[in-house]
């Protein structure tokens, strides 16, 4: 029903109160709709990432030994195998459960016969994968002293029977940490040599020593030069 003309009341100024009044009303229906909309998007499920960021760390074994993880679905199949001969790697895996069994180098064995548990969400996660000295192996380690802003250094020691080259045993292994440790047999020597680092000399920088015991140490002397 229209609304009754007011005396002195122009059809123009009508046109304007009702443009008004129906601007009023989109947008008041513009803020219930657009407040519906955001409601619906702050409850919205988020997606996950198609790959998220896994690191893994080995502890026991300085860099220098292979080593690695085997990688199981909640179902048992493989979803991936890596091996790297440095202390952390990288993996993109999906969203999900998992498995990880640890891959063991020469010499060394998980630290644990259990799987590690894997929930792999959103955030980037941290596996530690430790590892023990093998039965039947001894540890050799080396303990530097000196040392100063704590540089990388690095031994190398092997080994051969006879000369014979295909049973020779080889490792290299470097940290930036006071010690390092090789797995090695028990009842024979081994030859090593402690390599160079820029501003220092060491001392001893070769040896032989012969491994009777479950753990040896060789105490490596720095002096600034």
């Amino acid at each position: 029903m229209l609304s009754p003309r007011r005396p002195g009341q122009s059809s123009a100024h009508r046109r304007i109160v009702t443009a008004r009044r129906g601007l009023l009303l989109l947008l008041v229906l513009s803020s219930l709709v657009g407040g519906a909309v955001g409601l619906a998007a702050a409850h919205a499920p988020r997606l996950l990432p198609a790959t998220v960021m896994v690191r893994f760390v080995e502890v026991g074994p300085a860099s220098g030994p292979v080593w690695g993880v085997s990688i199981l679905a909640t179902n048992g199949s493989v979803v991936n195998v890596t091996t790297s001969n440095q202390s952390i790697f990288r993996l993109a895996l999906p969203p999900g459960s998992y498995s990880v069994r640890p891959i063991a180098a020469n010499g060394w064995s998980p630290k644990s016969s259990t799987p590690i548990p894997l929930v792999v969400h959103r955030s980037p996660k941290t596996v530690r994968v430790p590892f023990v000295v093998a039965h039947g192996y001894s540890r050799l380690t080396f303990s530097e002293h000196g040392l100063t802003h704590r540089p990388t250094w690095t031994v190398r020691i092997n080994w051969s029977a006879g000369g014979n080259a295909s049973l020779a045993y080889n490792a290299t292994e470097s940290t930036d940490k006071a010690t390092l440790t090789f797995a090695v047999e028990m009842n024979t020597t081994y030859f090593y040599d402690v390599s160079s680092v820029p501003g220092f000399v060491s001392s001893p920088i070769t040896g032989y020593p012969t491994i009777w015991h479950p753990h040896v140490v060789i105490h490596v002397h720095f002096e600034p030069v």
